[in-house]
């Protein structure tokens, strides 16, 4: 692999915030564009992926970010927050996305390294995600990093209602 072509991993800046909302947009309708209406995909997208939503959460001190780069260009990024849903855990790994055409980089490796790394240095207990129990690739990557199965939640995209399995990381 060239140096041009490797994978480098920060902390986004303020200057960075609007490319860290696209590439939530567009890796979020990557990976689950086909499971919902285009309207309710488009209504979810750009409430959670508002740049000023984003903002909000890069400036609330309980949230971390991370993002992988190459190029200079943005190819993947990892939030971890405060737990939401019903699921008991100290951090919740919130989001964790890679484009596809980055798949194999070591983009995912790296940014779920940092997670692992930032929870340890956090002293917590137990790291949590929520994944679509149709994400076989997603499960199998957590599966490999430590995490278990330890329930279920409901997931809701407009009108439609998914399942999502509960996995946590324990540190003991």
């Amino acid at each position: 692999m060239s140096e041009g072509n490797e994978v480098r991993f920060r902390a986004p800046e303020a200057e960075d915030i609007e490319q860290l909302s696209a590439l939530g947009a567009e890796t979020f309708r990557e990976s689950h564009g086909d499971q919902y209406t285009a309207e309710d995909l488009d209504a979810f997208v750009s409430q959670v992926f508002d740049a000023d939503a984003v903002r909000g959460e890069w400036e609330d001190e309980r949230y971390r970010f991370q993002v992988a780069t190459r190029d200079e260009d943005f190819i993947g990024y990892c939030k971890l927050g405060p737990p939401s849903g019903d699921f008991d855990c100290d951090v919740e790994l919130k989001q964790i996305f890679v484009r596809r055409a980055a798949y194999g980089s070591g983009a995912g490796a790296g940014l779920m390294d940092w997670a692992l790394g930032e929870a340890r240095a956090q002293g917590i207990e137990r790291l949590g995600l929520s994944v679509w129990e149709g994400n076989g690739r997603a499960m199998r990557f957590y599966e490999k990093h430590g995490f278990e199965r330890s329930g279920t939640i409901d997931f809701t995209v407009g009108e439609k209602v998914e399942t999502d399995l509960v996995m946590i990381r324990r540190f003991d």
